[in-house]
């Protein structure tokens, strides 16, 4: 393909952004996705909670596998050219290679660093097309359970869901300039009204459905046509939102032929060959992740599906409104300061100072999350589930006992996520990508291994597939955490003894003497007086974490003070 000029762009030159400018900005960027996807989890839960009340958890159960594999599909076609678009740098061009007439050097490498994320970013609707239509043919339409194959929409519903799926993968390139542009102003901005479309045209289907059925429940084919609808509404509203905003001058569908001193080229190679080495890993990771969806489906019977589904809805709530945009900025800010694994020694205490900060908030949380969720959860969604999942005491007793192993997943999933982020922005070195490509393969047989045995031999039905999670999970923190450790080897100190939290000293005998009283003066919460003494037990907690983080609260009120009255 021949030369093309740029898009065109902003005249605005971009300067060069110092490193506190983009901690600053990452900072701020990381507060935006929180508030973001704080407005979005709560409007999609509060709709959920409604639409709950129609929906037998067998109809929840082949919903949920259906988001599973639309979640896979997309992972699989663009998670890897996102991470890899984050390590794309500005092109360092003379003026014999600029590719415009007429703009600074500094204009120009940012214009061939955006076609380079356009290039890349094509790469998720070639591959969407194939792993889409192989998905949804072998595990919808040829599919052997009979809770699935039975639905008389079916084959409306794939149409339904492989169009939502194009649609997704054709705003990837304004999705990927937008995150280079670090603009999650608008992002948060499009993934909440997108949110919202969602829950509101489900909310809407589902009722319609429901007005129409003679049942106090909707039969399982409608919902699942009221799901993909509210799915196509959602990647709708993405694509839109993003194509018709101030992006699209700057992104056109087209491979772009880039020059440089040896000749033109489609795709930075350094980019591509990292691509393709996280590619496996990537695709490792997903199973772990998923895989307890992906094995709950061959393993436990639809009604269980159903409710692992709402565990993962209410459970991960935390996860995916603090955890995942936390990490995600992690990610944007450590690749834009470092070209190399091997941080500066200011970079590397900007890191652990940073990680201080996340250990303590996360800390106090894991222990509130664990002292006082397991003994009011049930009090908690007997009051928010509806008939469906009431009626069955099998059900209750399944899920009430699953939700409380949850918790304790908790902490796993907020270590191992800054772990990952950290180690997926600073390993460059092909071998240490390698390394832990088998280490993740060595954790997803370990994953499906112990689940089986959980699941089939000791009958812990969803709590097994929870303990498993937490049981393969272990060697990925333990190895990230060494690998990050191995930066501060040269500064005579480890990781852990940077960021360790002063006050552990009466933090834990603090936690061990809440706990008791909760466990056996209060025990499972049963009546309202119960969850009004548990929220005083968790406010006397409060009050001492404060006391022991005194001197840390009284230095940040100083600054906060000092910067705003300059």
């Amino acid at each position: 393909m021949d030369m093309i000029s740029s898009p065109t762009t902003d005249e605005t030159v971009r300067a060069e952004q110092p490193k506190d400018s983009l901690l600053n900005k990452s900072a701020s960027g990381a507060t935006i996705l929180v508030l973001g996807q704080v407005f979005s989890r709560l409007s999609t839960f509060t709709l959920n909670q409604l639409v709950i009340r129609f929906v037998s958890p067998s109809a929840l159960g082949v919903t949920s596998y259906i988001e599973f594999l639309v979640s896979s599909i997309l992972f699989f076609s663009r998670e890897g050219i996102r991470l890899s678009c984050q390590r794309l740098k500005e092109a360092k061009i003379t003026p014999g290679e600029a590719p415009t007439k007429g703009h600074s050097l500094q204009k120009d490498a940012e214009d061939v660093t955006i076609l380079s994320i356009i290039n890349f970013s094509l790469i998720p609707v070639l591959l969407g097309a194939p792993v889409t239509f192989l998905v949804l043919y072998t595990q919808l339409l040829h599919h052997a359970d009979e809770a699935i194959a039975s639905l008389p929409h079916l084959r409306l519903e794939v149409m339904i869901i492989a169009l939502a799926v194009a649609l997704e993968l054709l705003s990837e390139p304004l999705y990927n300039v937008n995150q280079y542009e670090l603009n999650l102003k608008r992002r948060t901005k499009v993934e909440s009204i997108a949110a919202s479309s969602r829950c509101v045209v489900q909310f809407l289907s589902t009722s319609l459905f429901f007005k129409l059925s003679e049942s106090d429940i909707v039969a399982d084919d409608k919902l699942v046509v009221a799901y993909c609808l509210g799915q196509l509404a959602y990647s709708a509203s993405v694509f839109g939102l993003y194509f018709f905003s101030d992006l699209k001058p700057k992104v056109k569908y087209a491979l772009f032929k880039l020059s440089s001193a040896t000749g033109g080229y489609y795709f930075n190679t350094t980019v591509l060959s990292y691509w393709k080495s996280i590619f496996f890993q990537l695709v490792l990771k997903h199973m772990l992740t998923e895989g307890d969806r992906f094995l709950i489906n061959k393993l436990c019977s639809t009604e269980e599906q159903g409710i692992f589904a709402l565990i993962n809805n209410y459970g991960s709530l935390i996860a995916r409104m603090l955890f995942s945009p936390i990490e995600e900025s992690i990610r944007m800010f450590l690749t834009k300061i470092s070209s190399s694994s091997s941080l500066t020694r200011d970079q590397r205490n900007t890191l652990v100072n940073f990680l201080s900060l996340l250990f303590k908030f996360y800390i106090y949380l894991c222990i509130i999350i664990c002292v006082f969720a397991p003994p009011n959860i049930k009090y908690l969604l007997e009051i928010v589930i509806g008939r469906g999942w009431s009626k069955n005491d099998e059900s209750s007793r399944l899920l009430f006992s699953a939700f409380k192993t949850y918790w304790l997943y908790i902490p796993f999933l907020c270590v191992n996520g800054i772990m990952e982020a950290i180690f997926y922005s600073l390993a460059f070195d092909p071998s240490e990508i390698s390394r832990y490509s088998r280490i993740m393969g060595a954790c997803s047989l370990l994953f499906f291994g112990s689940s089986t045995l959980f699941i089939r031999y000791f009958n812990l039905s969803v709590s097994g597939l929870v303990l498993a999670n937490m049981i393969s999970m272990t060697p990925r923190i333990v190895y990230c955490w060494s690998f990050v450790n191995a930066m501060y080897r040269n500064d005579n100190k480890g990781l852990w003894s940077s960021v360790m939290l002063r006050g552990y000293a009466f933090l834990l005998p603090v936690s061990v003497s809440i706990w008791a009283i909760q466990t056996f003066s209060l025990g499972d919460t049963s009546s309202f007086t119960g969850l009004l003494l548990s929220g005083a037990l968790g406010f006397v907690f409060l009050v001492s974490g404060c006391l022991i983080e005194r001197d840390f609260i009284r230095r940040k009120v100083g600054m906060f003070l000092k910067t705003k009255s300059q």
